[in-house]
């Protein structure tokens, strides 16, 4: 199972967006409007990890063609 995905074609709507558009679209907004503090939910216990999606793309590709083996890979951190 992939960790948190993004892309060039995720979605930056506040509303429906996962956690790193989110965030990028937050940043985006601040720094337009000047502002020095970004506020973000949460009380940071949990530890997220995130992948671009053509990162994971390639790897599973890179997978496909050079891996024969029952073992679990991780592709991620």
């Amino acid at each position: 199972m992939p960790t948190n995905v993004y892309g060039i074609n995720d979605s930056y709507q506040l509303q429906r967006s996962h956690v790193f558009p989110a965030l990028v679209r937050k940043i985006c907004d601040a720094k337009a409007n000047n502002e020095n503090v970004v506020k973000i939910g949460g009380d940071g216990t949990p530890i997220r990890s995130f992948i671009c999606s053509d990162d994971l793309a390639d790897a599973i590709l890179f997978l496909l063609k050079n891996y024969s083996g029952s073992e679990h890979i991780n592709v991620g951190c």
